[in-house]
């Protein structure tokens, strides 16, 4: 039996193979499914990345290209397996401007198009190359304008993609020979489908689909150990880490063959926990002497705390929460770990104690009546912030000038300042000029935060 299926030369079937290719990638982009699931699907991608000629190339200016694009193919595949982030330009931008392959890669189809195009005009060869290339040669192939084909074919183009664009490449040169092979898969996968594992972080969740007619047994191991970190439905695995480190995911066929995964599990960071326990990443902001929490089903009840580079007070850790309070500004860094395991690896901002808003009972609009003064026999002052109720503001000591018939400086170690007949009868206005205050950060002094008229 032959190791390849041959696709005749057909012209209709060749065609049809084309169209299939851009409805597969319009496709992807339409639903925004990223292209990389390709890459961790092993019985789809290496397939269709492996496409060869059903048999032998007698143009040697079309062999030779095909081959330079190969030696291409390959070159970029180990530096974009080193950079390990599909999702990212940096393998991209690394292979095709610093190395400068693109320009080689350009070159390579620049003499292609130069090679068909001095055949005749009528010659089906050239009409097919005009046609497989159109937009290669609309955008600046045709012209020999090496950076417009540049930015079009590989601007912003991640590391992923970009495999896939070579690829075409390959496949549209090979139908200018006439005919395509792919390698057949003899052996059917155990694990058909895996989403989401080239990188997870605690809290996580990652999913399998797995041959149910072949595979027999699916197991997962920690340090060795067996663990129960997944949920089994119907023929789908959903694995959800619960500690950082290497996993080792391993499906056991029917004929006893295997097929492993190993899974790099990174600690937990702030942006995928939240602080109230909603699902939304939102924004965190921590400040000196406010209560925070990080809120995570990856915390656990007994989890050692470790603060590197400031200070933390009234520390609790529960099921999936863990409360702080920060009392140094700048950055630091916060881990929790439990037995050497480290749960959550992060830095921290924390923001200085905000300035708090200071008011007076009884007074409105910066005045207060004299009755009202005698009433109470005092003055107030009540020092807050509206938006962290949560930090508290003591007053230590507070100086106030009475400004009447003369002028009369009082202190008083507290947050309310009394005063009798004869200075409220005496008085036009009421200055705070200095506040003393404690946190749970710190201290703070205000200067003339107040000025009360009396009327």
């Amino acid at each position: 039996m032959a190791n390849y299926v041959k696709i005749s030369k057909s012209k209709n079937l060749r065609f049809r193979l084309v169209s299939i290719l851009y409805l597969l990638f319009i496709t992807l982009t339409l639903l925004q499914i990223p292209v990389d699931w390709l890459r961790v699907n092993a019985r789809i991608s290496t397939d269709f990345m492996n496409v060869t000629s059903a048999d032998k190339i007698s143009d040697i200016q079309l062999a030779n290209a095909i081959k330079q694009i190969e030696n291409l193919q390959t070159e970029f595949n180990s530096v974009n397996l080193i950079q390990k982030d599909p999702t990212g330009y940096k393998a991209t931008d690394e292979f095709f401007i610093y190395k400068k392959k693109g320009a080689q890669l350009f070159a390579i189809l620049h003499e292609l198009e130069v090679y068909f195009q001095q055949r005749s005009p009528s010659d089906p060869i050239r009409i097919k190359f005009q046609d497989l290339f159109k937009d290669d040669l609309k955008n600046g192939l045709e012209t020999g304008q090496f950076k417009n084909w540049m930015d079009w074919k590989f601007k912003n183009v991640p590391g992923s993609v970009a495999q896939l664009l070579i690829n075409e490449l390959l496949v549209r040169c090979h139908l200018l020979h006439g005919s395509l092979g792919f390698v057949k898969n003899e052996k059917s996968n155990l694990v058909q489908m895996a989403f989401n594992l080239d990188q997870l972080h605690l809290g996580d969740q990652a999913r399998l689909v797995i041959n149910s007619n072949y595979t027999e047994e699916f197991k997962i191991f920690y340090s060795n150990k067996s663990s129960n970190d997944y949920t089994k439905m119907g023929d789908s695995i959903i694995f959800t880490p619960t500690r950082a480190g290497k996993y080792e995911l391993i499906a056991i066929g029917k004929d006893k063959s295997e097929e492993k995964l190993e899974i790099n599990v990174l600690p937990m960071t702030i942006s995928g926990a939240t602080q109230n326990g909603s699902a939304n990443n939102e924004i965190q902001y921590f400040f000196q002497g406010k209560p925070s929490k990080i809120v995570s089903s990856a915390i656990t009840k007994g989890s050692k705390y470790e603060l590197d580079g400031g200070k933390w007070t009234n520390v609790s850790i529960e099921d999936g929460r863990i409360a702080f309070t920060p009392t140094t500004a700048g950055w630091n860094v916060l881990k929790l770990q439990n037995a050497g395991v480290i749960y959550l690896a992060d830095s921290v901002f924390v923001y200085p104690t905000p300035q708090p808003v200071v008011v007076a009972s009884q007074v409105s609009n910066n005045k207060i009546s004299s009755k009202q003064l005698n009433i109470d026999g005092n003055l107030k002052v009540n020092v807050f912030h509206p938006m962290y109720k949560e930090i508290l503001y003591k007053v230590e000591e507070m100086e106030i000038l009475l400004i009447g018939d003369g002028s009369r400086m009082l202190k008083t170690n507290s947050n309310v300042l009394k005063l009798d007949n004869s200075q409220i009868s005496k008085v036009r206005f009421i200055q705070v000029k200095k506040l003393k205050l404690s946190t749970t950060a710190g201290s703070m002094e205000l200067k003339e935060p107040l000025l009360i008229e009396v009327i």
